[in-house]
């Protein structure tokens, strides 16, 4: 049962569906008509060779909410936006066993400019979910351009060198699933996937919460 105090919180802040903004319960992650919307059909794409799957495209209200999780300070929303994320991955990954869940890493001083990685923010909670280990592997040690802000053409060199792997001994052998917001040109996990490799993982699959790759 609900505290006093948490009753009176709830009134004063209810939880909201990030897809339309309308209040839902507290057991909920969307309002019962953006869930009945939800696309019917995963995304399946791949980064460097590894499978990538999403559960929305990168449009409508499915974009809004993930820039407004990303740039507003939204980060309640980790646990609602990460949750069909996880049923994503239970239909496309049901069968695997990860050993690991990690996610595409900020530069320090990123993280200090905005306070919160919110790739990190929907890893911890897909970890939660699927009863997983959530763990740092990689770095990034080099600050680069934001990729949303530049051309799709220098998307994909402007990563490089940009990560690293944090210590080869806590990925060998296992299987690895690697989070992140949104998949474009597939760059950014690419270069993930390439430096984790390092390590002698199993297997890397990959998980965003939408995918760009589509044209619409």
């Amino acid at each position: 049962m609900m505290s006093f105090i948490s009753k009176i919180i709830s009134l004063l802040y209810p939880r909201r569906c990030p897809y339309c903004r309308n209040i839902i319960e507290e057991n909920e992650y969307a309002c019962e008509k953006c869930r009945n919307d939800f696309p019917k059909d995963d995304i399946l794409t791949g980064a460097y060779g590894h499978r990538c799957i999403s559960p929305f495209p990168y449009k409508d209200n499915y974009k809004k909410a993930l820039l407004t999780f990303k740039f507003r300070d939204k980060e309640q929303y980790a646990p609602l936006l990460s949750y069909p994320m996880y049923e994503c991955i239970k239909r496309q990954f049901g069968d695997i066993d990860f050993d690991i869940i990690t996610c595409v890493p900020m530069h320090k001083k990123d993280f200090r400019k905005k306070g919160y990685n919110h790739s990190k923010l929907l890893a911890k909670e897909i970890a939660k979910f699927l009863g997983v280990s959530y763990l740092d592997t990689l770095l990034k040690t080099k600050q680069t351009p934001k990729q949303h802000k530049l051309p799709l053409s220098k998307r994909k060199t402007n990563l490089k060198g940009a990560f690293k792997l944090a210590d080869k001994e806590i990925v060998k052998g296992k299987t690895i699933l690697l989070v992140d917001d949104v998949i474009t040109t597939g760059a950014t996990l690419s270069f993930c996937s390439k430096e984790l490799l390092k390590g002698n993982p199993k297997n890397i699959y990959c998980v965003t919460l939408t995918n760009a790759t589509v044209k619409y």
